[in-house]
């Protein structure tokens, strides 16, 4: 499966090599990169906000110790906020990353360079054999059928 650094680093590249087998992933890789980029704002959100809720408990803990409850009252309700921002934010940082996921299951391998283009067998190159080809007798069976008679698999 390719990974979202290979997306990232070599887009163009992914996109003429799967070209090659006739098929044609812009789209899909597009969409994964712009929802990547998406994923990776939300989770820059995700830490400031869970920073600045840090901060303000630690502020809330040092008013309490002052005995400034009014004050750590009126921090807590902004930290009840950030709360509710940051579980919201990791809801859709975690909805990305599942499409991500599944749009990158979707898109196959690429083929190394040295595959020419086609589309079936009958597209392939022969670029180098070496020995002889064995002449098989007319009688000769697939191993599947020749393990199915022996009943060893």
């Amino acid at each position: 499966m390719l990974t979202l650094t290979q997306l990232r680093e070599k887009r163009d590249s992914v996109i003429q090599c799967l070209s090659k087998r006739g098929i044609d992933v812009t789209e899909s890789v597009d969409r994964i990169l712009e929802l990547d980029v998406e994923r990776r704002a939300l989770q820059k959100n995700l830490d400031d906000t869970l920073a600045r809720s840090n901060e303000l408990s630690r502020q809330i803990g040092g008013l309490m110790r002052e005995g400034k409850k009014d004050e750590a009252d009126k921090i807590k309700v902004e930290t009840s906020g950030l709360k509710d921002k940051s579980g919201g934010l990791r809801e859709k940082m975690h909805s990305n990353e599942y499409v991500i996921k599944e749009l990158l299951s979707q898109i196959p391998n690429t083929p190394c360079d040295i595959v020419v283009a086609g589309n079936s067998e009958t597209d392939n190159v022969e670029i180098y054999s070496w020995g002889e080809k064995p002449e098989l007798g007319g009688n000769n069976k697939p191993h599947w059928d020749i393990a199915k008679e022996k009943d060893i698999i």
